[in-house]
């Protein structure tokens, strides 16, 4: 039985058919959603440092993560889903962490191709279906449609 599924969901069009299957599977099981997004809020020179007031950036991107995490929570009031930003530069990391943290049965992420750079350093699905102690799931169906 699953208990908990962590959704990784980032801003590519991939992420709403990364977010239905995962729906699918809650419903069929009974399990809560964990909605997350890693947010890079990368910071040259901190502000404190310097004398001057902390750069409201980073607030504003975790802001408008949670903002647009809220509207697939919201998709389906009766299925239970939680919100979950997390600031981390890398998505792989912030997945993994967040898996092994709230003790997931599943792990579900989409998969963006392997062109380029990919083909050397390899994709954060990959890295990430070699380094979890969980079962991951990879979407490979994408839709552009967004969340209303």
């Amino acid at each position: 039985m699953m208990r908990r599924v962590l959704v990784a969901l980032d801003e590519s069009s991939r992420a709403q058919g990364v977010f239905q299957r995962a729906l699918e599977i809650g419903r069929g099981s009974g399990a809560e959603l964990l909605l997350l997004r890693a947010v890079d809020v990368i910071q040259d020179f901190p502000a404190a440092g310097a004398g001057g007031t902390p750069d409201p950036l980073g607030a504003e991107l975790v802001r408008a993560a949670h903002e647009e995490l809220m509207k697939y929570a919201l998709t389906d009031a009766r299925h239970p889903s939680r919100v979950l930003v997390q600031v981390d530069a890398s998505p792989e990391h912030a997945i993994l962490t967040a898996s092994e943290a709230h003790d997931v049965d599943l792990i579900v992420i989409g998969n963006h191709g392997y062109h380029g750079l990919d083909r050397i350093l390899g994709t954060t699905a990959g890295r990430i279906v070699q380094r979890a102690t969980r079962d991951v799931l990879i979407v490979y169906r994408g839709s552009g449609a967004r969340p209303a």
